[in-house]
């Protein structure tokens, strides 16, 4: 990216210094240089109050300032450019911001770290996939094992889980978990499970009352 940065910077800079060369040539002699003058100080100041807003109080470094003249005759260069090709050609440029903006190296960087990392995630997607109906497998085979007591306590226990998460993967990862009780509970004892949900119960509940009755 360093390369490439390199490169943009470069080329735009190219772009920036012919349209001031052709505003100079083209328009009267003192409209270039003002709107220069005028930009460069405006920009230039805004940078200062930026730059010190993030110091402590007290006058500005040499370095502070440098860097305030270096942003203020960019700026000052730029709005230069940008006025002649507004003027002398509107149609280019939109179009020529607009490339600018999405070819610069933030933009670019973004992307190609949003590409690296959905390619990524779709190299471990088949793993992941993998670990988590094994994960699920080992939790179902558990569950079979748990006795009717363990199992209703369990189910309980998740209602206290769901209660305390916020995070939403995390609440659908109880929610699924809840759903392998309710079926094993439903698996062993369909009517009095059927007969429990018909009683409307509390969800922090558990049939322990109508297995008792089926039993």
């Amino acid at each position: 990216m360093k390369a490439y940065g390199w490169v943009w910077r470069v080329g735009w800079t190219g772009v920036v210094l012919l349209s001031v060369a052709a505003a100079w040539l083209a328009w009267p002699h003192a409209a270039a240089p003002v709107m220069f003058v005028t930009g460069s100080a405006l920009i230039g100041a805004l940078a200062l109050y930026y730059y010190q807003d993030q110091r402590p109080p007290g006058p500005p470094t040499r370095d502070v300032v440098q860097r305030c003249l270096v942003v203020g005759l960019i700026g000052g260069a730029c709005t230069v450019a940008v006025l002649f090709l507004a003027v002398t050609a509107a149609p280019l440029a939109w179009p020529l911001l607009a490339l600018c903006a999405i070819t610069s190296p933030k933009v670019v960087g973004r992307g190609l770290r949003a590409l690296r990392g959905a390619r990524r995630r779709a190299r471990l997607a088949p793993v992941l996939s993998r670990e988590d109906a094994t994960w699920w497998e080992v939790l179902r085979r558990e569950t079979e094992l748990l006795s009717d007591a363990e199992l209703c306590r369990a189910w309980r226990a998740s209602f206290a889980a769901l209660l305390e998460t916020s995070d939403p993967a995390a609440r659908e990862h109880v929610v699924r978990i809840r759903e392998l009780y309710l079926d094993e509970l439903i698996t062993r004892h369909p009517d009095a499970v059927t007969a429990w949900l018909a009683s409307n119960p509390r969800a922090a509940g558990g049939p322990e009352r109508f297995l008792g009755d089926a039993a």
